[in-house]
């Protein structure tokens, strides 16, 4: 690591963008070097950001937790895929959705003034066309047309768990011709604007279905992040987001435009909610195919810590390199 080049890097950063699990802390066990490194970063008046793709809790949920550990006392400071979603659709002028989530991020989503469909004949709305560009596809999905588009994907997934990727199956082109028949009653004044899939722990096989007609209709399609594994402790795992993306995909041929890291949309988001140039951030993490990939492509400082995932080995062996290594965040306290 060039040290003196990593002092002036980080002299210049006023927002330092931080992953959790792995960064800050380890299952429930946070690092020793980890609030003495906080301390430091708001006694020079730098703002921490807390960044998690995990879309299963509030933002609300996470300060609580955040707080509890002494992390922070601003809500301010976190910043979650479920709220960056919230934001992206609200910039693009979708109001009405059809939302898979928990309890809580369903409350997010209407505080933020967002209506939830619950019924699919409820309310009157025109839906838009759009087209799907980012890097995790490029579909496009209008009303006008239900031609279903399969092609391969790559979902950012724990690198110990086992391999859960979307396949081409074309099976799936079977709902294309029953489309029209599997929204009975309904014509594009009565279909959300989209539909959003979130890390729903409360995911059932009705809202599977009605999330199912309504993008076999034609209603674009969003997910908060694409992660196929959530970690647990002793080096476990449970089904995370992606392997819904599978099932939907399965499904309908169908791919969503994705949020969350490594996307760079979570990133852009971020700066317009923070206000501030992209030259101001940094991010820090220790994932190198979500925090480092999506920092990378979207043009903001990048730190690997090797105090969670990534082994040196595996920073070796990765076409993704970020700009700068570091053993743990405790490193930086005498930079700042």
């Amino acid at each position: 690591m060039p040290t003196a080049s990593l002092q002036k890097i980080l002299k210049s950063k006023k927002y330092f963008i931080l992953d959790l699990d792995g960064t800050l802390y380890k299952g429930s066990d946070i690092f020793p070097f980890t609030l003495p490194f906080l301390k430091q970063l708001r006694a020079t008046d730098r703002t921490p950001i807390f960044l998690t793709n995990n879309s299963s809790k509030s933002t609300q949920e996470y300060f609580a937790k955040l707080k509890k550990l002494k992390f922070t006392k601003n809500i301010n400071e976190i910043y979650t895929s479920g709220l960056a979603t919230i934001e992206y659709l609200k910039a693009k002028k979708i109001k009405n959705i059809f939302l898979l989530a928990t309890p809580a991020v369903e409350k997010e989503f209407q505080d933020a003034g967002l209506f939830l469909v619950k019924n699919s004949r409820n309310f009157p709305i025109a839906t838009p066309d759009f087209e799907h560009q980012n890097g995790f596809n490029k579909t496009k999905n209008t009303t006008k047309s239900l031609h279903v588009q399969t092609q391969n994907v790559t979902i950012s997934k724990h690198v110990n768990a086992p391999s859960a990727l979307p396949v081409k199956d074309p099976a799936a082109a079977v709902g294309q011709t029953r489309a029209k028949k599997s929204m009975p009653g309904h014509n594009r004044t009565t279909l959300p604007q989209a539909v959003v899939l979130t890390f729903d722990k409360t995911f059932t096989y009705a809202k599977f279905t009605q999330a199912y007609e309504y993008i076999m209709a034609g209603v674009p399609f969003y997910a908060s992040h694409p992660d196929t594994h959530l970690p647990l402790e002793g080096n476990n795992f449970h089904p995370d987001i992606g392997t819904l993306i599978s099932a939907f995909q399965t499904a309908t041929g169908k791919l969503p435009t994705v949020i969350g890291k490594p996307e760079k949309t979570i990133y852009q988001q971020l700066q317009t909610h923070l206000n501030c140039k992209k030259s101001e951030m940094v991010m820090i993490g220790d994932r190198l195919y979500t925090d480092i990939k999506g920092a990378k492509d979207y043009g903001i400082t990048s730190v690997l810590t090797l105090s969670g995932e990534t082994t040196p080995a595996m920073l070796k062996k990765s076409k993704t390199k970020p700009e700068f290594v570091i053993k743990d965040v405790g490193e930086t306290v005498k930079f700042l």
